[in-house]
């Protein structure tokens, strides 16, 4: 049943009596209501036309020439705007009779790619432009199946109707979906996510979602036990537990708790560990220092502490000797944990980390540093890329700079602006060595208590300490940078004690007079000859006094001072005299 209405021309009399006669086109009074909000042209006692909306003519508005309210046509206001007019699609309507705040949706054709679209005027003075050029209309150039053609084949084949990849924008927001590779897990995200955040399979996520710390420990368990499973379901009477590690041949779970992820979770890890125990499991809880034990009889809590991969070798080969106590394990797989001990966790870490397929993630290297990317050794940090590392990760990887030079550093140290240690003079070459700029030290390295360091391995600038032995065979330590000052042996110059250069040997007289008790501990062989430690002194009539070592010897310019108190006898003998 049609709407009934009151026509223009009945609910106010006056106001079409001002309805434009042509402009108008076919339409009259009679066929539009007070409260429509089309527009409409109008023209006043005065003979001024203006378009502007019935309903709000019908609430008053009137003539805005009259009214001094009269606004420049869109062509003298905005000249540039009006070029993109649509000169077919907006039938007798031109710029030159809109105004630029008008909201009246009007055609537009871009001046840059040609393509046609509906927009506001008030829209358009705003500054919003044409959609295709910003990317918002889908084309052969920005749509999903051209920007990120990875992801196509996870393409859902079925639930997304006749929608396809090339029909949507990589950046859209709108859900669509998708089904893994890998697992065929099905599941709803944004083209926008999968481009922009690098997403994938959430299934795949949590499976994959491990610490170092946890493949670390994968790594070793594998190299003992022929079959070992990681982040494994366990079926335990109704339910089913996720378990970090589980050796199939023993029953045997490992689960690693850190203390971030565990810290509010006694109750839970306890019914979870009491399920396990139930169905014959031998249940082993590595827990970090600030976690509680598990209480319960059967659960072997181990507790670690997460400070370095040191560490951390130390706490898989304690776990792995607490199994041989409480498993009956075979004698070929005792042995394969005795060879473990040759094996650091440091030079293997690239083959821990690649037990799980690489993801990208987010934030990643390649995103955000050019110089990064070029630098990154693909050989050394295979199977990896730069989109495999976060641009802060604390994860040590190799380099390459554009001379040739190979060092490792962490990307979050990278991020600092460190750059290769070579070019930047941190690391010695042949060139640089102290060897070859400063050949008159080197002839004074001590290769014996240097190991395997020579001089042609440290920088000339280096404040590492080093051993060196001068002419006189004396063996001291020193940095390389405070030997090009112009230090030298300390024994030589007095600073240090040697058996050749101490008081006892080179100034006996002197020594005999040294106190036999008050100097402690101190004796003649501990202190040199030009030492200005003061200490006690006994001359051969029992006097006793305190000077330095340096004033009793004397020098050029100060004669040697002895006892004060013979001294004063003696001057006042020969005075009596």
């Amino acid at each position: 049943m049609a709407r009934k209405y009151t026509p223009l021309s009945q609910k106010n009399p006056k106001l079409a009596s001002e309805w434009h006669p042509s402009k108008n086109g076919v339409i009259r009074p009679d066929d539009v209501a007070a409260g429509t909000n089309n527009f409409a042209w109008w023209i006043c006692e005065q003979g001024h036309e203006w378009e502007a909306r019935i309903n709000s003519r019908n609430r008053g508005t009137g003539c805005p020439i009259c009214f001094g309210r009269f606004q420049e046509p869109l062509t003298k206001t905005h000249p540039i705007l009006a070029l993109e007019w649509h000169s077919n699609k907006n039938g007798n309507l031109t710029s030159d009779d809109v105004t630029a705040g008008s909201t009246r949706k009007v055609y537009w054709k871009c001046s840059i790619c040609g393509y046609p679209w509906l927009s506001t005027i008030t829209n358009r003075k705003h500054g919003n432009g044409c959609p295709k050029c910003a990317g918002k209309v889908v084309t052969e150039e920005n749509a999903l199946a051209t920007i990120n053609p990875d992801v196509l084949e996870e393409w859902h084949p079925t639930k997304n109707g006749t929608l396809t990849p090339d029909q949507i924008h990589a950046y859209s927001d709108k859900k669509v979906w998708w089904k893994c590779k890998e697992c065929n897990h099905e599941w709803p995200t944004t083209p926008n996510h999968r481009t922009s955040q690098k997403t994938a399979c959430p299934k795949c996520k949590e499976k994959y979602n491990v610490s170092f710390e946890e493949l670390a420990f994968v790594y070793f368990y594998s190299k003992v036990f022929q079959e070992v499973k990681f982040n494994h379901k366990i079926d335990a009477g109704d339910k089913s537990y996720k378990v970090d590690i589980y050796v199939p041949k023993y029953k045997l779970i490992l689960e690693y708790d850190s203390e971030f992820h565990h810290r509010d979770r006694l109750s839970i890890d306890t019914e979870k560990s009491s399920q396990l125990i139930k169905h014959r499991n031998v249940l082993i809880r590595m827990r970090e220092q600030g976690l509680s034990e598990v209480p319960l009889q059967g659960v072997i809590n181990i507790t670690f502490s997460n400070k370095n991969r040191t560490q951390l070798k130390k706490e898989i080969m304690a776990s792995l000797y607490y199994i041989t106590q409480v498993v009956n394990i075979s004698e070929e797989e005792k042995h394969r944990i005795e060879s473990l001990k040759e094996i650091h966790i440091e030079e293997q870490r690239f083959k821990i980390l690649s037990q799980v397929p690489p993801i990208e993630q987010r934030n990643n290297i390649k995103q955000n540093s050019s110089l990064l990317t070029k630098e990154f050794d693909l050989e050394k940090n295979f199977p990896f890329g730069p989109e495999h590392f976060s641009y802060g990760s604390s994860f040590k990887l190799w380099w390459t700079c554009e001379d040739g030079h190979s060092w490792e550093s962490a990307p979050s140290t990278r991020k600092k602006g460190h750059g290769c240690p070579v070019c930047d003079g941190q690391i010695a070459t042949m060139e640089t060595s102290l060897g070859t700029v400063k050949k008159e030290l080197a002839y004074e390295w001590d290769y014996d208590k240097n190991k395997d360091l020579t001089p042609f391995d440290i920088l000339p600038n280096s404040n590492r300490k080093f051993w060196w032995k001068c002419s006189k065979g004396h063996s001291y330590k020193a940095a390389p940078n405070h030997r090009n000052r112009g230090e030298g042996c300390p024994y030589c110059v007095g600073k240090k004690v040697g058996k050749d250069n101490c008081l006892a040997v080179v100034n006996p007289k002197l020594a005999s007079q040294w106190h036999p008790t008050k100097n402690e501990n101190l004796t003649p062989y501990d202190i040199t000859a030009g030492s200005s430690k003061k200490v006690w002194w006994n001359c051969d009539k029992g006097h006793e006094w305190q000077a330095s070592v340096y004033s009793r010897k004397g020098s050029k310019t100060n004669k040697p001072r002895g006892c004060r108190e013979c001294y004063e006898l003696g001057r006042r003998k020969s005075k009596s005299k």
